[in-house]
């Protein structure tokens, strides 16, 4: 088989396809059982269709299938933690609030932080002067980022190394006090909404391809154009990589495999993708063809 087909997909059973890959190239001498009378030569241009010449019996050739996938793409940053906190009531009396914030992993906590306020201060105007002094207090601002607006105090956990978010912390809290001042509503308790998933770095993604082409078990293997013919071939056969690739992560990496068809069965032509197995075949993914 020649040409430029897209589609590569495995039969794992129950008239399920995986597909390995969305782009893919044939550059071998051609696909065919062992023993045939004609050799497969599959246009797979726009509009393209299947069209075959004759070729000696007794042929057996095997077909190189370039696949081109994003192996290692980027890494699953997650979702980052957020500490809500809302001040409420004015202050009627000048001092300190007290505003303490507990959280796995943080030197000192629970780590109390003082908010100078001013008799009058309405919540948005002292919630701004403890966004403030957190952001202000090293050891917090090494842990959380602080930020919010109007009457909201909001901590968003940072990113660890990697730049990868942490598990939830499921203790986190940023409690209101009055402290020394008068007014101010205490708020023992905060909210976290979203909670933190913690993020992963994607060490090896090339996992798609270990099951499937680096044993020797044969199975159904299809190729499938999409065009709207639907073009392409099913065959039973095994498959042999050509080589060692080399990874970059994050880039396109070209991998090269031998499709090695048993001999025991082929189906090529149009429709492909929706072509039913012969009823003589109950179960595709153990077949070895006909006695």
């Amino acid at each position: 088989m020649k040409g430029n087909c897209t589609r590569l997909q495995v039969f794992v059973g129950s008239n399920t396809w995986l597909t390995i890959s969305d782009r893919v190239s044939i550059t071998g001498p051609g696909l065919s059982r062992e023993t045939v009378e004609e050799e497969l030569t599959l246009d797979c241009g726009e509009g393209g269709a299947s069209t075959t010449k004759k070729k000696a019996p007794g042929t057996r050739e095997f077909g190189d299938i370039s696949v081109e996938t994003l192996w290692n793409p980027a890494d699953n940053v997650g979702t980052r933690q957020v500490i809500l906190a809302i001040a409420a009531g004015t202050v009627s009396g000048a001092g300190n609030a007290t505003l303490t914030l507990t959280n796995v992993g943080l030197p000192g906590s629970p780590l109390a932080v003082s908010v100078p306020v001013a008799n009058g201060d309405t919540p948005a105007v002292w919630a701004a002067k403890a966004r403030a002094a957190l952001a202000a207090n090293t050891v917090i601002n090494n842990v959380w980022a602080v930020g919010g607006t109007d009457t909201v105090i909001r901590l968003t956990r940072r990113l660890q190394d990697g730049g990868i978010a942490h598990a939830n912390d499921g203790t986190a809290n940023l409690a209101i006090a009055t402290g020394t001042a008068t007014g101010i509503t205490a708020a023992p308790s905060s909210t976290i909404s979203p909670a933190g998933v913690a993020g992963y770095v994607n060490e090896e993604n090339h996992h798609l391809f270990k099951s499937h082409f680096d044993n020797e078990t044969a199975t159904f293997w299809r190729i499938v154009h999409p065009n709207s013919q639907k073009s392409g071939v099913l065959v039973h056969a095994t498959v042999k990589e050509l080589g060692e690739p080399s990874f970059t992560p994050n880039e396109t990496v070209k991998r090269t495999f031998v499709l090695e068809p048993t001999g025991e069965f082929l189906l090529e032509g149009s429709n492909i993708e929706t072509a039913a197995f012969p009823p003589d075949v109950p179960a595709p993914v153990n077949f070895w063809g006909k006695d």
